[in-house]
């Protein structure tokens, strides 16, 4: 029993550390190793939808705290190069310098990157929505197209049945017309 007083899952364990292992870029035979399973099984085990789950939660997890730890060194990195800048040394001073425009220019263009992302993500909306619109438009009149077809046709084989799309002193007009005009072969 562990300290919740609830039994160990060995399978669940394993798996968790085979994830672990491969997220840490192990080979596969270095993950399966270190979990205490065959290769044989971890591809098994990869095949699986409830794995595949797993994973990608560890790896979301695993990935934050990543994010995390690099937020803290890139700030004390940050600290270290003002402290460069104006440490004595000319060549020290200016590399300092010139790390720091590089980041910043990579940071301004990761900026723009974001931004351009979003209004396409937006402009891609826009558009999904104009496509709809196309689409439904199409789409009525494609029935609008076959209830015109349906109509000369009963027009034609004298089934005057009035559609309930089209006003009776419409349909009048229609059918006084279609008897007037010459029949065609």
């Amino acid at each position: 029993m562990n300290d919740n007083d609830q039994p160990i899952d060995f399978q669940e364990a394993r798996r968790h550390n085979v994830i672990c292992a491969l997220l840490e870029g192990k080979t596969m035979q270095e993950a399966a190793d270190e979990a205490g399973i065959s290769v044989r099984t971890l591809r098994r085990w990869k095949e699986s939808p409830q794995f595949a789950t797993e994973y990608e939660k560890v790896r979301r997890e695993f990935n934050e705290r990543l994010d995390l730890r690099l937020e803290r060194a890139a700030a004390s990195a940050a600290e270290t190069l003002e402290r460069l800048l104006t440490c004595g040394n000319p060549l020290i001073e200016m590399r300092a310098a010139r790390t720091i425009m590089q980041s910043a220019r990579k940071s301004a263009e990761m900026a723009e990157t974001r931004k351009q992302l979003k209004d396409a993500v937006h402009s891609g909306a826009k558009q999904t929505d104009q496509i709809t619109k196309l689409l439904t438009a199409n789409k009525n009149y494609a029935q609008s197209r076959q209830e015109l077809i349906e109509l000369k046709h009963s027009l034609r084989h004298g089934s005057f049945k009035r559609p309930d799309w089209i006003s009776a002193y419409t349909w009048d007009n229609i059918v006084n017309h279609n008897k007037t005009s010459p029949q065609r072969t």
